[in-house]
């Protein structure tokens, strides 16, 4: 009689640590349906767990048997069941094979209990997991991997980090050559990249602007927004891509908006997907199944993800009544999860607090509720508007945290806007190496705070101060 795919398994268990390693994480109790299986499969487990060894056959014999009250045939049975799989033949390379039959074989099974479980709830027999679940379990079965990597050698994988150095694949540029010499060539994947702004400073144009230029790159992007309505999330992303200022929206012919959105399509370019969710109803979970729905329902796999903005987001970790410097950490934390998980760049905003409203040189203090995202984020680069700044179609940015490049070769600059086409662009005369000057004029007791910051605006421009 043939052994089972159940036998060679434990058989691998107790005779290769290099496979036990691997396979144990995976391997679950439920796995294993015959009954006298299941309880070798509990024993090995807990005996490995607690002595760190694999079990001989007397310890095993002894540990199964051990303390229960059993009949004489199922002692028997039991006996020789452990005498049978410790004679399997496994032999140490046949580890590869016998790995990807264990894969395949937690699959099949983790499937099928998920079956199972969902006939039982929709028969009432299972309470306590609701109907929602039954996705999640279904994925989660599906998505079982073993995943063979246990690391970066430094010694032996310099050939792989030489192509990471080298190789742009990773990186995804911007259209705006300034912010790809302040990032070396632009942002990574797997990392959180964070605007810092006033309000009505122009985090979401500029977010906009991001997720419209990567789409006609090629790379396909979602767009996530907790403030304001899909419609009008798309209406930016229409004026910056088919070239119709906000102001003509409403009088636009129908004839005209669709022969703009035919000669884009023709060109070719990303995926652009904007998905909205009530302000602070939303977090990492459901942007997690967003994405897997996409891919599975629709084949995208994103490059890109926008989270308009991180203030108003949920957490699916922080506990209840966390201060905001916890919630705020906890929900950097995930976001950066997902890009770390999806292999995606993930761009998102927060406010900065009121002194630095008014501020031409925002400063890391500045952030609004809590310091954990600037703890976790990987590029974080303030931009701030003046009347002076508006009147000369220029934004101020800054750097504030970067581990892209060293941040104090390139520390501030300006760069163009055009507000009613919600497009960025380089200028010739970027002042990027006029430091703002933060001292006082005689006058400036007389002006204020905002006088202040008009002055280190002008100075920035070369204009003349009050």
């Amino acid at each position: 009689m043939a052994d089972s795919t159940e036998q060679i398994i434990l058989a691998g268990l107790l005779k290769h640590d290099n496979y036990s390693s691997a396979a144990l994480p995976f391997l679950k109790s439920d796995y294993f349906h015959d009954e006298n299986e299941r309880l070798i499969y509990d024993t090995i487990h807990d005996y490995q767990q607690q002595y760190k060894i694999m079990p001989n056959e007397t310890a095993l014999i002894y540990e199964v048997l051990h303390g229960k009250q059993f009949s004489g045939d199922r002692t028997e049975l039991l006996k020789s069941m452990v005498h049978h799989i410790v004679n399997i033949e496994v032999k140490p390379e046949q580890t590869t094979w016998l790995l990807e039959t264990t894969e395949h074989f937690c699959q099949q099974r983790a499937m099928y209990n998920v079956i199972m479980t969902a006939v039982n709830i929709y028969e009432g027999d299972e309470t306590k997991i609701p109907e929602t679940a039954i996705p999640d379990l279904m994925r989660e079965a599906v998505n079982i991997s073993f995943d063979a990597t246990i690391g970066h050698d430094w010694l032996n994988d310099a050939e792989a980090r030489y192509k990471f150095y080298t190789d742009k694949v990773a990186t995804i540029p911007f259209d705006i050559d300034i912010l790809n010499k302040i990032t070396d060539s632009g942002v990574q994947r797997k990392t959180l990249n964070i605007l810092l702004a006033g309000v009505n400073a122009g985090k979401t144009g500029m977010l906009c602007h991001f997720a419209a230029a990567y789409a006609k790159a090629g790379y396909n992007v979602l767009y996530i927004s907790m403030e304001m309505r899909e419609e009008m999330i798309s209406k930016r992303l229409d004026a910056n891509i088919l070239g119709i200022p906000l102001d003509e929206f409403s009088d636009i012919t129908h004839d005209r908006f669709m022969t703009k959105m035919e000669t884009v399509k023709r060109k070719g370019m990303g995926q652009l997907i904007v998905k909205e969710y009530p302000t602070g109803s939303a977090h990492s979970g459901h942007f997690n199944h967003l994405v897997k729905e996409l891919y599975q329902k629709r084949k995208i796999k994103l490059d890109v993800i926008v989270v308009d903005y991180i203030g108003i987001c949920a957490s699916a970790k922080a506990p209840h009544g966390a201060n905001s410097y916890t919630a705020q950490k906890c929900i950097s934390e995930e976001l950066r999860a997902i890009a770390m998980e999806h292999d995606v760049a993930l761009w998102t905003a927060m406010q900065v607090n009121r002194g630095g409203i008014q501020s031409t040189d925002v400063e890391m203090t500045d952030v609004a509720d809590s310091m954990g995202p600037v703890q976790t984020a990987d590029f974080i680069m303030a931009i701030m508007r003046t009347e002076e700044l508006d009147e000369s179609n220029r934004i101020l940015c800054k750097q504030i945290k970067s581990r892209y490049a060293n941040k104090s070769d390139l520390l501030r600059f300006t760069i163009g806007v055009d507000q009613q086409l919600q497009r960025y662009y380089d200028i010739e005369d970027s002042q990027y190496a006029v430091k703002p000057v933060v001292k006082e004029e005689p006058n400036a007791a007389q002006l204020g705070s905002f006088g202040r910051a008009k002055n280190n605006a002008k100075r920035l421009l070369g204009l003349k101060t009050t």
